[in-house]
Order: C-alpha cells, then structure tokens, then sequence
C-alpha cells in the first residue's frame, strides 16, 4: 500500500499492542504517514464508541492543512479486542469507514468460534482471525479474508512458485520451510466442534459461563463486571475489576503483572490474563468448553489472595 503525504491510520487505543507496534513502524518508516488514535475507556455503550471514532474521523476531514492526502487511509480495528476482552461493535464501524470512503481491516483474532461471522455481510476490506484461540485448531493457524476487489494487491511477504498463476490462494499457499501442518487441523476442529453441539451450542454455553463466572468472581472480590447498560461488551471473556488499589503507574506496574502472572501458573497452577485500564486493576477470564463454575471460583480464590499480598507492602513485589 502506498501512501501520500497527509495519510493517516486511525485505531482505538485498546489496540493489540503488537499490532500498535506494526502502526508505529509504518508512521516510523513513513514520513507521511502518520498515526490517528481514539481513546476509549470501558464500560462504554456501542452508540458512544461509534460516536468517538465519528468525531475523530469528522475532525480529521475538517482539518486545512494543504497536503495532498490529509486524510485517514485506512483503519485498524478489532472484532474483540484483547485487554479488555471486550467486544467491538465492527460491524458498524465497518459501515462508518465505507461512508467516509476509509478501509478497513479488522483484527479478529478472538472472533472465529467465539461469535458469529459472516464475511459477506460485513463486507470488510481485510479481515484476520486465528483459528487456534477459539476454534481450537493447532497453533499457529488463521484465516486471512481478502474480497476479491483487493485481492491483487496483497501479496504474501515471501514470493514463492504461486506468484507466476497470479491467482490469490496459490500465492499463499506455500510458507517456504515453516510447518504448516497445523492449517490441516481446520477441519478436524470443526468436526470436534460439531460432535460437542455445534457453533451456536458451544457460543451459548462459554457466554453464559463468562457472565456467571465474572459475577461470581465480582462478589468473592467486592468488585464489578466491565459490561455497559447494553450487555454487549461481553462474549465469552469476561472482564473483572481486581481487589487492587496498587499504583498501575509504568515504573511499578510491570513488576506486580509479572509478580501476578507467575505466582498464579506456579503456585497456583491457573491463569487469567490481569492488566490495567483505566486506571484500575482488572483481570481477562475466558470461558472455553472444558470449563465450570469452579474453575472461576478458582481463579477468583487465587487472585484474591495475590492481591492481598500486594496490598499488604503496596505492590512492592521486592518485599514479597
């Protein structure tokens, strides 16, 4: 993709961080380019996230600042984002990038076998998902979605035999000497899925045990769920306030994840992910098909005591 001077890339500040990396890079390698971030704080209502990104749009499009491009190119935004585990309404943000004449590539890493998809009607320019994360294929596997009114220009990053048909899916299809065994077990994680109750059947029961295990996990901590007046923030990850009044400040916050990260998997033999927003301490918990309630109470237990230590030396982790 090339770039005028004045273009720009808008994502929300919620961005994967790796993926913020790849937009740094590209604005870093590209003197023309440069970065439009939205910042959004959860719980908020769809209407207002839709709403703010609008606004950034609309103020970039009123902006005179005699370039020849001067407007947002393209939009990276997530289908679920990943701290907070959150759902995005993509699919009208999708429709709010075509009318402003902006593509828009969507990161669905969490999205395949967590919540319904049909590409077609969503009709996004470039979409991305994982097919390890919850359709419970081997990893690494994913999916890269192209409609055919872009499919000419995207190319894989290494060339190989397919490029001399110029057709899409032979330019892709073989990765050199990386293992791709694991795309062969697409199909046998859809059959696993289907034999267990099918899509919809699997969706239903980890949505309904992440909301049962997140309030659970809010009343064992005297917190509350990350969740709008709307209920639609939550699929099957579910977002908890932690019993944390630590400092999430840069020089310390690093030290009380770490701290928080390993006791669990060591000592505890459990995991959920914990991160920051807003200010305040919160904890990721996903509801997988092999999970029950007490695996949440579990987890719930666990960190209650992780953040009892921390509170008793003020998330001093040297002190632990």
């Amino acid at each position: 993709m090339s770039f005028l001077p004045g273009d720009k890339i808008l994502h929300l500040s919620t961005i994967y961080e790796a993926m913020g990396a790849v937009l740094q890079y590209l604005a870093d390698t590209n003197e023309q380019l440069s970065v439009v971030r939205v910042d959004v704080e959860y719980p908020l209502s769809d209407d207002d996230l839709v709403a703010a990104v609008e606004r950034a749009i609309e103020a970039e499009e009123a902006r005179e600042d005699g370039l020849v491009g001067g407007r947002i190119k393209f939009a990276l935004v997530d289908a679920l984002s990943s701290a907070p585990g959150v759902r995005v309404p993509f699919d009208r943000l999708i429709k709010l990038l075509r009318q402003h004449n902006i593509l828009s590539l969507i990161d669905g890493a969490h999205s395949i076998g967590q919540i319904p998809l049909d590409l077609q009607e969503l009709s996004p320019d470039f979409f991305v998902t994982n097919c390890h994360k919850w359709l419970y294929s081997a990893r690494g596997s994913a999916v890269l979605y192209v409609p055919k009114r872009w499919q000419a220009s995207v190319h894989p990053t290494s060339i190989g035999f397919g490029y001399k048909f110029k057709d899409f899916q032979a330019a892709f299809e073989w990765p050199g000497t990386m293992d791709f065994s694991s795309y062969l077990t697409i199909p046998a994680a859809l059959d696993f899925r289907a034999s267990i109750g099918g899509e919809s059947h699997i969706q239903t029961y980890c949505h309904d045990l992440a909301l049962e295990g997140g309030q659970l996990a809010a009343k064992i901590w005297g917190t509350e769920m990350m969740e709008n007046a709307e209920g639609t923030l939550t699929a099957s990850m579910v977002n908890v306030r932690l019993p944390l009044t630590t400092s999430v400040a840069d020089e310390i916050y690093s030290k009380q994840v770490r701290y928080l990260i390993n006791t669990q998997l060591k000592e505890f033999r459990c995991f959920a992910n914990p991160y920051r927003h807003g200010g305040r301490w919160w904890v990721r918990m996903c509801a997988q098909v092999y999970n029950e309630i007490s695996d949440f109470e579990f987890v719930a237990q666990t960190f209650k005591v992780l953040c009892e230590r921390l509170e008793s030396v003020g998330g001093d982790v040297d002190k632990l």
